[in-house]
């Protein structure tokens, strides 16, 4: 790659461009990568690759480089191979052209490369469904049990899952805007770089799922069941997580900022999540009941 790409590189909402710059070192690695997209190259000698400083910061190129200082002991830190962290899920990969999609959908059929609208048919049960490279608007699969489903690089428009059954589905760069997910069954399913973008999904259940970026942002999301889940560089921005149950969850670099977490059930379990300071005090109730901390006005009277 020459360079980043606009709309795809650079963060496209408040959402995302929370997930990418969390932390200051976040914008100093976009910065590097901006400047150096294949790798840092010295801008005196040419030289790829070089040092980097622990306490500045700063790259420097090999010995042979003329600007480096004299002394080699003023030279801290250790050599590293400069690599742009991911920060956010990877979009969908779609074609520019897309073929129609079939007027009805069946048991272990494989769409790829199409375009589907709300006129499709859908049965009630279905098994073996394979999406691929395709986008589908306006669907109505709302009650319908989709057993082994598998998508990759999809991405779904204004579509309507509520109370469908999508239990051990493989969902890779999926894409879901402003959809209706409440009540979504996604039990033991399997999440990489998903991103919900408005819509709903209040209860929705993801007992037992294992998500790698995901990214969930402005949608209500009451007493989602992610109970014994696994998430890691996952986000939950600006979303109602009231009564969402996280018992028993093993999070790794998982952010709630922005999102309302009054009577969260396992909050035990958020280790390994971060949250605001406005969020400290809402959380606070939540913790002292899952640790058996009772909050008195007195001490209780003793008997002698």
């Amino acid at each position: 790659m020459d360079r980043p790409c606009v709309g795809v590189h650079y963060p496209r909402s408040v959402g995302e461009f929370q997930a990418w710059f969390r932390t200051d070192a976040d914008c100093l690695d976009y910065l590097e990568w901006l400047r150096w997209p294949n790798g840092f190259v010295c801008p005196h000698c040419g030289h790829a690759g070089g040092w980097w400083l622990v306490a500045g910061g700063w790259w420097l190129a090999d010995e042979r480089c003329p600007a480096l200082p004299t002394r080699s002991d003023s030279i801290r830190g250790m050599a590293r191979s400069p690599k742009r962290r991911k920060r956010a899920p990877d979009p969908p990969d779609l074609p520019t052209e897309l073929d129609p999609a079939p007027a009805r959908l069946e048991s272990r059929a494989r769409w790829e490369c199409v375009h589907a609208g709300g006129d499709v048919e859908v049965g009630a049960q279905l098994a073996g469904v394979d999406i691929r490279e395709s986008d589908w608007a306006d669907a109505d699969l709302a009650g319908r049990h989709l057993s082994g489903l598998h998508c990759r690089d999809v991405r779904f428009d204004r579509c309507d899952l509520s109370g469908a059954v999508l239990d051990a589905a493989t969902l890779t760069r999926v894409l879901f805007t402003d959809c209706r997910l409440t009540g979504v069954v996604l039990n033991g399913a399997t999440l990489q770089d998903v991103h919900v973008r408005g819509g709903r999904a209040d209860m929705a259940y993801l007992r037992m799922a294992k998500a790698n970026f995901l990214l969930v942002e402005d949608s209500p999301l009451r007493e989602v069941d992610c109970y014994q889940a696994t998430l890691a560089h996952t986000a939950f921005l600006g979303c109602d997580l009231r009564g969402a149950n996280f018992q028993d969850c093993r999070l790794t670099d998982v952010d709630l900022h922005g999102s309302n977490l009054d009577g969260l059930r396992g909050a035990l379990s958020l280790r390994g999540a971060s949250i605001g300071i406005d969020q400290v005090l809402p959380l606070a109730p939540s913790l002292l009941a899952d640790a058996g901390i009772s909050v008195t006005p007195t001490a209780r009277q003793r008997q002698s």
